[in-house]
């Protein structure tokens, strides 16, 4: 993690940081599947934001395999739901990231599947 990051999320001035490590101390990746991650079924701004603030608790946490799962989220939701331009591209960041933190077959055959262009 760089030396920025960490400040921030170590920084006991930043009345943020002890705010949002109270909400997310209940919240599990691993309860979080693919098919959860939709703009038809929820607040499509809540759903971004729920991605990233697990980021900023795993990071937190140091939890190298739970982050990875959710770079793998990260990537399906670019991929899949939202599609911006440069979809791909970000997908493909994400995907890899997932398997340097956490080399798994889904992720690979993740990867292979973003590859392949949307």
């Amino acid at each position: 993690m760089n030396k920025f990051i960490e400040k921030i999320l170590t920084n006991k001035e930043n009345p943020y940081s002890e705010n949002i490590k109270k909400e997310l101390e209940n919240l599990d990746i691993e309860t979080i599947k693919e098919s959860d991650l939709s703009i038809l079924d929820s607040n499509f701004t809540e759903e971004i934001n729920l991605l990233f603030l697990m980021e900023y608790k795993l990071l937190i946490e140091k939890d190298s395999k739970k982050l990875a799962y959710l770079n793998y989220l990260i990537s399906y939701y670019i991929f899949v739901v939202l599609t911006p331009p440069f979809s791909q591209e970000l997908a493909l960041k994400y995907s890899k990231n997932a398997i340097e933190l956490d080399f798994k077959n889904k992720y690979l055959d993740w990867l292979e599947y973003v590859k392949q262009g949307n």
